[in-house]
């Protein structure tokens, strides 16, 4: 069995870090990923600041 020390792990840990972050691809997955996740906190505090203020679907009751 092949014995990896923790320094080989934290050098192959960058060193696909950094391809991922010189993927143009990977970088437009990330930009899409951050707006979907923005929008959907913007959606959901939205909705909460509705339910707190009693202008809910029930009409505040």
């Amino acid at each position: 069995m092949l014995a990896l020390d923790e320094d080989f792990l934290v050098r192959v840990d960058r060193v696909i870090l950094a391809c991922k972050q010189s993927d143009p691809h990977q970088l437009e997955q990330v930009r899409c990923a951050a707006e979907e996740e923005t929008r959907l906190a913007i959606m959901t505090n939205a909705h909460g600041l509705e339910q707190r203020r009693g202008h809910g679907r029930d009409g505040g009751r």
